[in-house]
């Protein structure tokens, strides 16, 4: 036993199991919902839990405007005016600028550019906000996916909207 801890195996099995009640607790306070853990090493609840519970506190933070990301004199041409190659160029960086506030791109494999410009343009930077977390460890994704697939810009592109809407 360490000698910097008391506690006997059972009583931090004891507390363990309390901790992971009062994070369920806390959680189903903060977010309305109940994390029912079954047979679930409480140890690993117990990490799932405050993991759930950092991700709810990270929410909290201040939001910001996606367009506020990009430097003041960005420019977003029509995609009609720009080559093959001066498109995709265009998409790289605004990645770059993306990637550089922690946000990341999960959109259909073989989404052409053209259309993926056009969702970002105009749909995800002047309409999106994102939270401001800091370095706490978060990445957000885009995918442009709603759950609507019958309406979806990449539905001819998304193995999942395919297969949903055969």
């Amino acid at each position: 036993m360490n000698q910097d801890d008391w506690r006997t195996d059972e009583q931090k099995e004891v507390d363990l199991g309390l901790e992971n009640q009062g994070l369920e607790a806390d959680l189903g306070l903060q977010a309305g919902v109940t994390y029912k853990n079954g047979d679930v090493d409480p140890k690993l609840h117990n990490a799932f839990l405050k993991n759930v519970m950092a991700f709810e506190e990270a929410d909290k933070e201040p939001h910001v405007p996606v367009r506020t990301l990009f430097p003041e004199d960005f420019k977003f041409p029509p995609a009609s005016s720009m080559s093959r190659k001066q498109l995709s160029d265009k998409i790289k960086e605004i990645v770059r600028v993306l990637t550089m506030h922690d946000i990341q791109f999960g959109f259909a494999n073989k989404l052409p550019d053209k259309v993926l410009y056009k969702y970002l343009v105009e749909d995800f930077i002047p309409n999106e906000s994102v939270g401001t977390y800091g370095n706490a460890g978060f990445t957000f994704v885009i995918d442009g996916c709603d759950g609507a697939c019958e309406d979806c810009f990449q539905k001819n592109y998304c193995s999942t909207a395919k297969e949903i809407l055969e």
